[in-house]
């Protein structure tokens, strides 16, 4: 446990003296309160100390008692408060003689500085520990990047009686509805995909609703697993109902719970358990939007003719729903297996027009992250999104994949048409309005392009990737203080996100701010430093830092043999392109098969490209891809 005086360092300056007594009367109140809970304080820092227990309970309690004790001093007196942040973290330590060392003392130091003046802040794993032995009650805090700490730690405060917060206005939506994700309660512990693909399922199905505003699975499953108050959920995705549920699967039975929650009252609008054979889980969803629609006096229109479930093969269903749950993760590992999962589907039953349109995105995430050239396997993307649009022509799903297969074809008007199709036919598609307005930004349509983010982030509010988009346009616009209020939300919501760092450094170095790009820079390579090191933006990053020889070396270390580069050929396009090599710029730049989604608008509007734009063979490289001049 760490503890630190809030102001002291002002204090001291004001009054020394005083400053000093607030520190020895912190000192004899906590000094029995520690002995009673078994706490040995290892040393005092400055105005703080660092104490140890035998484990979590007991420091939590003690936290408690010292923060009322406290309390009750500044209640009882005019004088100077004094004012506690109390940080507890829980692990092994190293003794070191009368100290102690290791992550654990370290990660507790970070976490005392996100406690509220007279509160406490606890770690996820102590959280975990003491929760449901704690009279007081916890608030899981927004995710924060800690200083020093690379992977992202959960942090829960106690909430104190002269804590707690005034209730808000009742202003929430009730047409916005979150689906908080199904509870996987199964014997076996490998179905947790199928209450994730549950989980995205019935989003898509209430999708259908019109009047509904349905949140995306990016922002709700980040409430997996979560230990928060669901009124705070409400609020923070701006929601007026949440449906929750779980899901158990055994053989051939299934069993749904399904709750829908007034999130001003936290009152049951409806509640339904569905015991049914496997085989009728579509039923079920569409019964679960129906109920739904029905509490909350929604019209759903009715199908002009009975619609046929997606597949009746259900192996082919289940794999389906293992490949979304892997493809949502990104990487090229579960891309892959994602699209087996979505191949042996659409060969278990080839008329599954949702695995075609899975196929589809598998491979225009492996394109985009160089995983595979586009040149290959555009074609076989582009056939099986025209597929899937041909199986099930009401499928937003599958015609926003075909919009996105034929922009990296260039084939703009056609792109465009399947992204107006997809948003007619669910216009809280967050993918439709994200894909539609990175082609928009692409033809430099930014009124009609700032249109669609709006529209992506009122789908998707906590969507690290559409966060970064409203960063990089605020940056490009010159409003670097909202650009950097973007991009550390970015952080906020994942402290992994590479694209945030990136561009903090283009921020950061553009206007001088030299260390403070290097920091940037520097935690962007701590993400996976053999693989950043290989990353299509590294050499990019190099040149804004200043750092031009350092890129030159980097670019032709991986051109050794130009038939075979160790790096993405756009990286080395890239780099040469802001090093003012024009000539590899564009030698390399016809190797790379560019990708749109970020190829071409980096150089559209990166201002490291300027020499680039204004040669006249870049005019040439637009007219190559269908675009005007």
């Amino acid at each position: 446990m760490f503890t630190d005086l809030e102001g002291f360092a002002s204090a001291v300056q004001q009054d020394e003296r005083g400053a000093l007594r607030l520190v020895e009367e912190q000192e004899k109140l906590s000094t029995p309160i520690l002995a009673e809970h078994g706490g040995r304080k290892i040393k005092s820092i400055g105005d703080g100390m660092l104490i140890e227990f035998p484990n979590a309970l007991d420091a939590v309690e003690c936290a408690v008692a010292l923060q009322q004790r406290v309390h009750e001093r500044n209640e009882g007196t005019s004088g100077r408060p004094l004012l506690l942040r109390v940080g507890i973290h829980l692990g092994d330590v190293e003794n070191r003689g009368d100290d102690v060392l290791g992550d654990t003392v370290n990660i507790a130091s970070r976490i005392e500085p996100t406690a509220e003046p007279g509160g406490v802040s606890v770690s996820g794993p102590v959280f975990d520990q003491v929760h449901s032995k704690v009279a007081l009650q916890f608030e899981k805090l927004k995710p924060r990047p800690l200083k020093g700490i690379r992977d992202p730690i959960e942090i829960y405060r106690v909430i104190f009686p002269w804590q707690q917060r005034a209730p808000r206005p009742k202003t929430l939506p009730a047409n916005r509805i979150a689906v908080l994700p199904f509870v996987n309660i199964s014997p076996d512990p490998r179905d947790e995909y199928f209450a994730d693909g549950l989980t995205e399922e019935t989003i898509s199905e209430l999708s259908k609703a019109r009047p509904l505003r349905v949140i995306a699975r990016t922002s709700v499953m980040r409430y997996k697993g979560a230990h928060q108050s669901l009124s705070s959920i409400a609020e923070e995705l701006n929601v007026g109902t949440v449906l929750e549920g779980s899901v158990r699967k055994a053989g051939a039975r299934i069993r749904i719970t399904a709750q829908l929650i007034d999130a001003h009252t936290e009152e049951h609008l409806w509640s339904e358990t569905f015991d049914r054979d496997f085989d009728d889980i579509f039923a079920i969803q569409s019964q679960i939007a129906k109920n739904v629609s029905t509490a909350l006096n929604l019209a759903l229109a009715p199908p002009t003719s009975p619609v046929p479930p997606p597949t009746r093969n259900l192996d082919a269903y289940s794999l389906y729903l293992k490949g979304r749950t892997l493809w949502t993760n990104r990487s090229n590992e579960s891309v892959l297996a994602a699209l087996r999962c979505f191949e042996e589907a659409r060969d278990l039953d080839p008329s599954y027009a949702q695995a075609y349109a899975g196929i589809a995105d598998c491979f225009s995430i492996l394109a985009d992250n160089g995983r595979m050239d586009w040149t290959e396997i555009g074609p076989t993307a582009v056939e099986a999104a025209r597929k899937a649009v041909s199986l099930d022509g009401k499928s937003a799903a599958a015609h926003a994949s075909l919009g996105l297969a034929l922009t990296r074809q260039y084939e703009w008007e056609a792109a465009e048409r399947e992204f107006r199709t997809a948003i007619d036919l669910s216009p809280g598609y967050a993918p439709g309005h994200h894909w539609y307005y990175l082609l928009l930004r692409t033809q430099l349509r930014h009124d009609e392009a700032n249109v669609e983010l709006a529209r992506a982030m009122e789908s998707d509010p906590l969507s690290p990737i559409i966060w970064t988009q409203f960063g990089i346009r605020a940056w490009l616009a010159g409003d670097d203080k909202e650009a950097l209020a973007r991009l550390d939300r970015v952080l906020e919501l994942d402290p992994r996100f590479e694209m945030a760092y990136v561009y903090k450094v283009f921020l950061y170095a553009s206007r001088g701010q030299t260390e403070a790009a290097l920091d940037a820079f520097h935690a962007f390579e701590r993400l996976d430093p053999e693989r950043q090191r290989k990353n299509v933006w590294y050499g990019l990053l190099l040149v804004a830092l200043g750092r031009r020889e350092q890129a030159r070396n980097w670019v032709e270390t991986h051109t050794r043999d130009p038939a075979n580069p160790t790096v993405q050929p756009m990286a080395i396009a890239w780099t040469y392109g802001a090093l003012g090599d024009t000539d590899r710029f564009f030698e390399w730049l016809l190797r790379s098969r560019y990708y749109v989604r970020a190829g071409i608008i980096v150089l559209l509007t990166q201002p490291l490209f300027k020499g680039v734009r204004d040669d006249p063979r870049f005019q040439e490289f637009l007219r190559r891809c269908r675009l005007s001049t």
